[in-house]
């Protein structure tokens, strides 16, 4: 079914974000990973949990919907994914330096700054899900405090361009999946300042999961682990 297919595409991008911090030191910090706390799924205008316009809207406008919505208490990023097509090709977006924020209903806008935003669609071609993570993951390095490796230090050379590069990389290059130094150093100074900000803070420095979910989550939309169903 398309509702099935999208948690499998979900579960999928989230498995590729994992795969890059994972296996990414952030200072003492090892082991980053995350996990599907909750979804929602709107099909049409009749069936829209959240209120994301489906009118034409800049991709900022776009993030700026998603970040009025509330993700809930122990969620640490909250994302929409969507197939729309940005002007100017422009595959994601996210608030800076945000993750692990809380709600706050009073303000006017980006009342819940920990989100982003990505999109499948671009010029009109479904983006090939054998890199669309990447995208997923560099909007998440924005969101740990990372800026663009526009400058000469943060290049990453013959081996191509880091993940953190102002524009989307092929995916095939050594680098393309991996962080510049640079981006590093400034995600690992976000995540010591912000580690208690984060409901998982009893897990091990060394072993830190910025999801807060080690076991299967029931009614996330994913079966996982010994889950007969996700109820």
């Amino acid at each position: 079914s398309t509702y099935s297919n999208l948690m499998k595409l979900i579960e999928k991008e989230v498995q590729g974000v994992n795969t890059i911090y994972m296996t990414t030191q952030f200072g003492d910090i090892s082991g980053v990973h995350f996990k599907v706390g909750a979804t929602k799924v709107g099909f049409t205008s009749f069936h829209r949990p959240v209120n994301l316009t489906e009118r034409p809207v800049d991709v900022a406008g776009f993030l700026e919907q998603n970040g009025m919505q509330d993700h809930g208490e122990k969620i640490c990023l909250g994302y929409a994914m969507t197939y729309r097509d940005f002007a100017g090709g422009t595959l994601g977006l996210a608030y800076v330096g945000t993750v692990c924020s809380k709600y706050s209903p009073t303000s006017t806008k980006q009342r819940s700054s920990h989100s982003g935003i990505v999109t499948y669609l671009n010029h009109g071609h479904a983006v090939p899900t054998s890199s669309s993570y990447l995208t997923l993951a560099h909007e998440i390095g924005h969101n740990f405090g990372s800026p663009h490796d526009e400058t000469d230090e943060c290049k990453g050379g013959a081996d191509g361009q880091f993940i953190m590069w102002y524009s989307a990389t092929s995916g095939n290059q050594p680098n393309n999946r991996k962080f510049s130094p640079c981006s590093i150093g400034i995600m690992s100074k976000k995540l010591h300042v912000d580690s208690g900000m984060c409901p998982s803070d009893t897990i091990p420095r060394s072993h830190k999961s910025i999801s807060a979910f080690d076991e299967p989550i029931c009614g996330n939309g994913i079966r996982e682990g010994d889950e007969v169903c996700d109820c």
